[in-house]
């Protein structure tokens, strides 16, 4: 991994992380907002809102883009197919 990558993956990993805070903090003033209503503490439904349940889904993303899909695994792959294809009988490949 090169200087310019790192750097990159630095800058995703730290916006990956203040988006996770913001989405606690959101998560918190939504909870209380429901014990403010009702007088009981519970915990929301993701499911009952929308904006969390879109937010969550962005974010696990991210986290799949970051943490598993990742240069590293596209190159492992990427490898992979072609030293199959170099073990194949030229028949074979077309």
């Amino acid at each position: 991994m090169n200087y310019q990558s790192a750097y990159y993956r630095v800058k995703e990993i730290k916006k990956l992380y203040k988006s996770i805070f913001w989405f606690a903090i959101i998560s918190i003033i939504i909870i209380f907002r429901n014990f403010y209503k009702t007088g009981e503490l519970l915990l929301p439904n993701i499911g009952g809102s929308f904006i969390l349940t879109i937010w969550a889904v962005i974010i696990i993303a991210r986290v799949a883009k970051l943490f598993i899909f990742n240069a590293e695994w596209e190159e492992s792959i990427y490898r992979n197919e072609v030293d199959k294809m170099k073990k194949q009988p030229l028949s074979e490949k077309f």
